[in-house]
């Protein structure tokens, strides 16, 4: 065995490896936007990203534009009526035609991405302005129908493009809704209309032409929805006061309805307030007035998230908005209470193999100019390469990138016992797990992401002058290109096996040479490029390989 002592001492490196991440600074940077860098204000409201990647802000002073270079901003001129209808922008959506639609202090304007033009729809313009003003969603349906949300009244309005006429739905008691006022306004997949009022949910009847009611069930189908998502394939998850709502959007039925139990491994609370999916692990995020609730579908199991006095406890229960970032795997959302915004990851437990969450808050910092910009949020979202935008009430934008702009450099340091033993690196490999296995002048070294060494081989206990190339298989075998053949090595057990060009090897199973410059994995078979040509060593059989001479010497590739 190689080394077998250094076992001995893992558990006093994973407790440095654990006091230097408690010890080390954050993470996260935040890039800040302000009217320094081209905004046309410095309170924004609204960012949305269109589909060909590009941001836009809504300020209290117009529409910008950015490209990631630089800013274009669209303001109103009162004596022009081609120019954009209001300047304090409320909400941003592109439409199936390619236009951004607007909404503004003074109603609806619509900007038409392929000329570049901005437009007033005249019925918009003829219907009272006040009652169109600071709409915070616009949708669409697949019938030319352009619906509108208006916050301080709770109207929800309907216009159609072709015949340019408007229509309130919940202003006259004639109507379904009567005067309910509308709390969500969202389209599904198939650009069905669905409506959240304080007196349960609606959707739109495209065959009838009308504002339906959707029935849950006699305790929570008056109840205000608060939020409405889709999940899984076929899945809308309605979120309202009185507990959570899974609904096939096929059938048009309800599958389940969740609310609070004895049961600790239940949903938190029954004042869902904000919902989001994620995809990748099947899972629904719930944010309620107690707290977090992770639902996994597979096993229908909740996993409830609230403040405690350690480290694993967020800074309080009363969620107001989340967003789920698909690419960084993290959960972002504010709260009632506390200024600035947080953030969240869950992440396996090595020791125990279950699942511990990782919590930060991030507030203003006037000393540090990569803290977020400004305490009040006023919208976040995840741009298509895992950015997130972060618009704030008095100090412009705030921007985090998922991948970490910063390089680190691990180099030997005589005073650091647990870093490299040598700054010869040769080849570097990286297990699936993050580890780092490095090639250097010492021999083999295993680092953490953080540049400590977990585990080492001295090349002269592996006997050999030079490891030129590595590569891993899985979580424990490694394979070493060096001037002295190739090696097989079980990490885990320290086992090595030595395929070589020596007499004593069997004749079918010889390298072509011994100094091997590179080695690659392909399928079940590790190919090496060696002095006098290209080798094949078939990992199955172990022993059994060919190698062939009718390359050229020195090949590589």
């Amino acid at each position: 065995m190689i080394y077998c002592f250094k076992k001995v001492l893992r558990a006093f490196k994973i407790l440095a490896l654990i006091t230097f991440l408690l010890n080390g600074q954050s993470d996260f940077l935040f890039n800040n936007i302000s009217v320094n860098d081209g905004l046309s204000e410095s309170t924004v409201k609204v960012v949305y990203e269109d589909k060909d990647g590009f941001i836009y802000f809504g300020t209290e002073n117009g529409l910008d534009l950015y490209n990631g270079y630089e800013f274009e901003n669209f303001q109103m001129n009162s004596f022009d009526t081609t120019t954009i209808f209001g300047n304090k922008i409320s909400t941003i959506y592109q439409s199936q035609k390619n236009k951004l639609w607007l909404g503004t202090e003074l109603g609806i304007t619509v900007f038409d991405l392929n000329d570049r033009s901005f437009s007033r729809p005249s019925e918009l313009r003829s219907t009272e302005s006040r009652d169109l003003a600071n709409s915070d969603v616009i949708i669409e349906d697949d019938y030319d129908n352009i619906w509108l949300k208006i916050p301080t009244s709770g109207s929800i309005y309907r216009y159609n493009t072709n015949t340019n006429k408007t229509l309130c739905i919940n202003c006259s008691s004639n109507s379904e809704m009567g005067t309910s006022k509308g709390t969500y306004l969202y389209s599904d997949k198939n650009n069905g209309v669905w409506v959240g009022s304080e007196n349960g949910l609606f959707r739109y009847n495209s065959q009838k032409n009308e504002i339906v009611k959707f029935s849950f069930s006699d305790n929570i189908n008056e109840s205000k929805v608060n939020v409405i998502k889709e999940g899984e394939i076929d899945d809308l998850w309605i979120g309202t006061e009185n507990g959570l709502v899974r609904i096939d959007l096929n059938t048009r039925k309800v599958i389940n309805i969740y609310q609070t139990s004895e049961n600790q491994n239940w949903i938190v609370s029954n004042n869902i307030k904000d919902i989001d999916w994620n995809n990748a692990e099947k899972e629904l995020w719930i944010a309620t007035d107690r707290g977090l609730s992770r639902f996994v579908l597979e096993n229908e199991q909740f996993f409830n998230i609230q403040t405690t006095p350690y480290a694993d406890g967020i800074i309080e229960n009363n969620i107001s908005e989340i967003l789920y970032a698909k690419k960084s795997k993290r959960l972002w959302f504010t709260t009632e209470n506390y200024p600035g915004i947080n953030c969240l990851s869950v992440v396996s437990n090595m020791f125990n193999g279950k699942n511990d969450t990782i919590f930060t808050h991030f507030e203003h910092d006037p000393i540090d100019s990569r803290s977020i910009a400004d305490n009040k949020i006023t919208d976040f979202i995840e741009d298509r390469a895992g950015n997130i935008w972060i618009t704030t009430a008095q100090n412009g934008v705030s921007f985090n990138s998922h991948v970490n702009p910063k390089f680190i450099n691990f180099k030997y340091d005589s005073e650091n016992e647990w870093g490299l033993k040598s700054n010869k690196i040769y080849s570097i490999a990286v297990q699936d797990d993050g580890m780092l296995w490095v090639a250097t002048g010492f021999g083999l070294e295993l680092l953490s992401p953080d540049g400590i060494r977990d585990y080492e081989y001295d090349k002269s206990d592996l006997m050999v002058n030079y490891l030129i190339d590595i590569e891993v298989i899985n979580a424990h075998i490694l394979w070493a290109a060096t001037d002295l053949g190739v090696l097989k090595i079980n990490t885990m057990s320290d086992d090595v096996i030595r395929f070589t060009s020596s007499k004593g090897a069997h004749k079918e199973g010889r390298l072509a040479n011994n100094l091997a410059h590179d080695i690659s994995l392909i399928g079940d078979k590790v190919w090496v490029a060696t002095e006098s040509g290209l080798s094949i060593i078939d990992t199955l059989s172990k022993f059994c390989f060919k190698h062939r001479r009718e390359f050229s010497n020195k090949t590589h590739f």
